[in-house]
């Protein structure tokens, strides 16, 4: 066993002697910051950080939310996970927009790189999770449905979670944008009918967990900046490509036009038209019945690259193969391989060789380099009887560029 002497004086075992890098005491603290504008279903609005002299650890979305009123049935109506009241966030430093999260990823990659089962149920019971909820959610009181007024948290996968930021006064200031979506989408009917539903937002706050850093410990960062001249933030940020397949098809190959730089990992699902509506060009999940989280099983897929290249090794991937063999290596979650309630089919590879530690501390290990020409094919179970849209996310290694004259610039990495 190595002995070794801590900050007191103590020997102690080097297990026991723990090194946060400086000697400068760090304050933990909770931050919550009201919204700058009031939110509202089916706007947009803002959340300003203009916090210095502090580390951000992760945000999250806590929504104060009355009972619901406007309902009448016997059963079945509930409220969906939070995240699906969110239709994008924007992530802003010094004016320019670093990261879109949208709110179906959001959704599935808490779900898959959860710090195992009993972390994803946390998350899923602050959310309002899809299961269980027809007992805990809403009273029952003769035909009237009320849902129950609570707190809803939001837990995000942001640049704040994998490069912990130190924010000191050259920093720029830092602002969400959240574009809410209609008040249907906060609640989900199996049974009974939906007049008129009441649910205004009472509230929505950002819970920032911060480490609070001394005088002294600003002045180090600020002379560090000057002497480089520019600080890079490490992360991985999230391209979306929604492509539509028309039915009758049984397989299909999407050239990936959308997704370019080094990729770290992509996944994948495919919704059918019954489970989705669309709106002037944008495709949303059909919160009307219960399949908003359920996805279409498919036969097989494959990654190749514009040079016919195949990128995951000769072979496409069955379902079984992706759910149950790679998500285990990749994912702390049983989230893939869980039939308890509904098959989750969601299909994940991953080009880094620990995805998971890559999205956690930002860290680039191992990618491949997209050049917008890669194709992924799909071949379905069989042909479809109705059309469908394909969600495509791609993880792509990023950097943000603070300048010592408080620029910014969001930067992809490139082979």
């Amino acid at each position: 066993m190595n002995y070794v002497e801590n900050n007191w004086g103590l020997i102690t075992s080097q297990k026991q002697s723990g090194n946060i890098g400086c000697s400068y005491n760090l304050n933990p603290e909770l931050l919550v910051i009201p919204s700058s504008s009031f939110p509202s279903w089916s706007n947009t609005f803002l959340f300003d950080i203009k916090e210095k002299g502090v580390i951000i650890h992760n945000i999250s979305l806590c929504f104060t939310m009355p009972s619901m009123s406007g309902l009448t049935g016997i059963n079945g109506v509930y409220t969906t996970p939070c995240a699906f009241w969110i239709n994008t966030i924007e992530i802003i430093i010094g004016g320019v927009c670093i990261d879109t999260l949208q709110h179906h990823s959001q959704y599935i990659r808490k779900q898959l790189f959860s710090n195992g089962d009993e972390d994803r149920k946390a998350y899923n019971s602050a959310t309002s999770s899809l299961t269980g909820l027809t007992l805990d959610r809403y009273n029952e009181n003769s035909s009237r449905l009320l849902l129950k007024a609570g707190q809803y948290i939001l837990d995000l996968d942001t640049i704040f979670n994998q490069s912990i930021m130190h924010v000191f006064h050259e920093i720029p200031d830092i602002q969400l944008r959240i574009r809410m979506n209609p008040i249907s989408h906060a609640y989900l009917q199996t049974n009974g009918i939906i007049n008129n539903a009441i649910y205004p937002i009472t509230s929505c706050q950002l819970l920032i967990k911060i480490s609070r850093t001394n005088e002294e410990l600003n002045n180090i960062s600020t002379c560090l900046l000057k002497r480089h001249g520019m600080f890079h933030y490490l992360y991985h940020s999230t391209l979306y490509m929604p492509v539509y397949v028309p039915t009758g098809l049984k397989s299909i190959s999407i050239p990936l036009s959308g997704i370019s730089g080094n990729v770290a990992g992509l996944y994948f699902t495919v919704q059918t038209s019954s489970d989705l509506v669309f709106q002037s060009g944008y495709a949303y999940f059909n919160l009307t019945t219960s399949n908003n989280t359920i996805y279409k099983q498919i036969n097989s897929y494959h990654i190749i690259s514009n040079g016919s290249v195949s990128l995951t090794g000769g072979s496409p991937i069955t379902d079984s193969i992706s759910r149950f063999h790679l998500g285990k290596y990749y994912f702390d979650s049983t989230f893939l391989a869980d039939t308890t309630e509904t098959p989750n089919y969601v299909y994940f590879y991953s080009f880094s060789t620990d995805i998971k530690r890559s999205l956690q501390n930002g860290s680039c290990l191992g990618s491949h380099q997209f050049y917008g020409s890669e194709v992924l094919q799909i071949n379905f179970l069989s042909a479809l009887t109705e059309s469908a849209q394909v969600n495509i996310y791609a993880l792509v290694e990023t950097a943000l560029e603070i300048g010592s004259d408080s620029s910014v610039r969001k930067l992809y990495i490139s082979n």
